[in-house]
């Protein structure tokens, strides 16, 4: 997956609300929504290394007191996402420094921290150990010889501060700023941090501990998932920058609407029997910016409504920034507004629906006074074999009465017992597109009429003369004969 990062205009505005009261990381994954303030413990996010992929994670996403944090592949669970929070830390720290709190739903809240851990046998003097660490915590040893990376890592990784453990802790209220580069066993957890912005680059941040005197930038020991994270003199390569990213769903912006129309469709009822029907159908499409990564959304789905109760859901998949509309009404529009909103369910649990903000339009209305009443005439008819020698056999027909003449309805005779359905070709298809996804299938004792008509013919009342076109589909698993299809015509004479 490839991570979208802060927007470089946010830049300074991000530097600025890092060193007062309130932080902006409002990451936007693709960076076209404006940035707005939040205050200190809101969130959430993840850190994404820039080199291996990799995101800070609480080891098996145990939230207390010890638990290893270590490096681990993006999966979106809650072991991911960390909040910032500037309470209680001292001026001293200098401007772009923050507790990174994890998160939690249920119980004291923990902090990233790295720190020697007192060793099991401690030498007499030595401070003591705080308290039981959580289960699976490492405790390297001070002398520990680190597993550099070769692939495509800096060679150049010296002074790397391998005794210290980065673990998550209770959160320690520092009264004034600790400086210091040598380690000490039992000391107090380092959980202050600087989120430095690297130059030249699309916002990407180097993640300092702040105790330190010299510069001393968080990085995978090595390119593996589950791997060990560590504090190194600061370099500057790629294994020591840091994506900063929401851990949710952004909301989707922008959103235009174009073709946006209705078209009165007249057809002949059935209900009022020698009259004609009509209904609207609307049709467009709809854009939008997304802002989010397809690989973060679980799906998302775009709502349409109107203020006389009519609501249309249509689900999208996460890699859908527009859509092409058509649906149909009975109620005549009268210039009324319709509203399309777009909304984001995401794969985070922490965050994981966001709604956009609704665009109203009213449609551009067209359409023609019905076709004029007349008499409407019936006649039987069928559709005949054409068999070739070889190939599919194909079953044509016409209807032709003159008189600028409207065709209505064919009926397919047969009932349930017919070994076949009758699928109906469009203008331009052949005998080679018989049982292929296209036309219409008609059920013998059923009819062809309305929208099947407009999907052969372009409209729901073609005029004459008609030509057909139609196939036999097998659904009895028997031989199909060759015998002519028998049909009823209606037709009406303008």
């Amino acid at each position: 997956m490839q991570p979208s990062v802060i927007p470089k205009a946010y830049s300074c505005a991000i530097r600025r609300l890092l060193s007062g009261s309130f932080l902006a990381l409002s990451v936007l994954l693709l960076g076209t929504a404006p940035v707005t303030a939040q205050p200190w413990d809101s969130g959430p996010y993840y850190l994404q290394n820039v080199q291996t992929g990799m995101v800070i994670d609480v080891k098996g996403g145990l939230k207390q007191r010890g638990t290893t944090v270590w490096p681990f592949s993006l999966n979106y669970s809650e072991a991911q996402v960390f909040h910032f929070d500037r309470t209680g830390v001292p001026e001293g720290f200098g401007d772009n420094v923050s507790y990174l709190k994890a998160h939690v739903r249920l119980g004291p809240a923990v902090y990233l921290s790295v720190k020697i851990p007192t060793p099991v046998n401690s030498p007499v003097g030595t401070a003591p150990s705080p308290g039981p660490l959580a289960p699976g915590i490492n405790v390297p040893s001070v002398a520990q010889t680190p597993q550099v990376a070769t692939d495509g890592s800096s060679s150049d990784r010296r002074n790397l501060l391998r005794p210290y453990l980065f673990t998550v802790e209770d959160k320690i209220e520092y009264t004034t700023p600790r400086f210091g580069n040598q380690p000490s066993h039992g000391a107090e957890a380092r959980q202050i941090w600087r989120v430095t912005p690297v130059p030249n680059e699309v916002e990407t941040y180097y993640l300092e501990n702040a105790h330190f005197s010299g510069r001393f930038a968080v990085e995978p020991l090595d390119l593996r998932s589950g791997g060990t994270l560590v504090l190194g003199e600061f370099r500057g390569d790629d294994l020591q920058k840091w994506r900063i990213l929401r851990a949710g769903a952004n909301e989707p912006t922008n959103l235009r609407l174009t073709n946006f129309k209705y078209e009165v469709e007249f057809y002949w009822s059935t209900i009022k029997v020698w009259e004609w029907g009509n209904r609207y159908r609307f049709t467009g499409r709809l854009n939008w910016d997304s802002n989010n990564e397809p690989a973060s959304l679980a799906n998302q789905e775009l709502v349409i409504r109107n203020n006389d109760g009519f609501t249309k859901t249509i689900d999208l998949s996460p890699d859908r920034t527009s859509h092409e509309f058509n649906f149909v009404l009975d109620d005549e529009p009268e210039n009324e507004e319709y509203c399309f909103r777009v909304s984001y369910f995401s794969r985070w649990s922490v965050e994981n629906w966001v709604r956009g903000d609704a665009l109203c339009e009213v449609p551009d209305g067209s359409g023609s006074p019905p076709p004029s009443t007349g008499d409407v005439v019936s006649f039987a008819s069928s559709l005949e074999a054409n068999i070739p020698p070889t190939g599919n056999v194909i079953y044509l027909g016409r209807v032709d009465p003159g008189n600028n003449s409207r065709l209505l309805k064919v009926h397919v005779a047969g009932n349930s017992f017919t070994p076949y359905l009758v699928q109906f070709l469009p203008e331009g298809k052949t005998r080679e597109d018989c049982g292929t996804p296209v036309g219409v299938r008609i059920a013998p004792g059923t009819d062809l009429t309305g929208d099947d008509l407009k999907t052969l013919y372009g409209n729901n009342t073609p005029k004459t003369p008609v030509f057909f076109g139609a196939c036999k589909l097998n659904r009895s698993g028997g031989q199909l004969s060759t015998s002519r299809i028998p049909i009823q015509i209606d037709y009406i004479k303008d």
